[in-house]
């Protein structure tokens, strides 16, 4: 389930493999960094059950200020404005997308460039 996961980097040297730990719900993901897991990326959608990508990034935000976060979403443009998320220079996905493109953003969320 890649849609409500957070992710960290395992030891691969290639760079293509992460360690995801994937969550129901944004509130599942809020409860596991509040129990003091730590993760390398938050990766969200915009729209969730329980709590918004919105809501889970600030509240990882909160716990870690500098973990990277990716929203993903399928909704339209309308839509993603309404819950306040994307903007300028935000790590954003669009779906659908391939693994590529899926793999590129990740590496890129997490500095270690395309």
């Amino acid at each position: 389930m890649t849609r409500r996961c957070v992710a960290s980097r395992s030891g691969c040297s290639s760079g293509r493999a992460f360690n995801v730990t994937a969550c129901a719900d944004g509130l599942e993901a809020i409860e596991r960094l509040e129990a003091g897991e730590r993760f390398d990326l938050l990766v969200t959608d915009v729209v969730m059950p329980n709590a918004s990508g919105r809501e889970l990034a600030d509240k990882a935000h909160e716990l870690d200020a500098w973990m990277p976060v990716l929203f993903m979403s399928g909704y339209t443009g309308d839509i993603i404005s309404s819950h306040d998320i994307v903007t300028e220079n935000m790590n954003f996905l669009r779906k659908p997308f391939s693994g590529r493109d899926l793999l590129e953003r990740t590496r890129q969320a997490l500095g270690l460039g395309g």
